[in-house]
């Protein structure tokens, strides 16, 4: 049962940075190259974000399934 407790800490952990990513990406001006930041731009941000966050929440999820699966076992 432990484990699934620290897998939610986690998980809350990963959704606070998440959030952080995306809100400091939709407040900056220019990027770390100096390149100022057009809608299209952060729109790239977002999806490279989003995209990254979909790869972990799928591992995570299986991840919870197979910690699900020995709990019962």
């Amino acid at each position: 049962m432990m484990h699934l407790k620290n897998w939610w800490i986690m998980n809350g952990f990963g959704l606070v940075l998440f959030l952080s990513s995306l809100f400091l990406v939709s407040l900056r001006r220019v990027d770390g190259a100096g390149v100022q930041q057009t809608p299209l731009a952060k729109m790239i941000a977002f999806t490279v974000v989003v995209v990254f966050f979909l790869v972990g929440l799928i591992v995570q999820l299986s991840r919870y399934r197979r910690l699900r699966s020995q709990q019962y076992n």
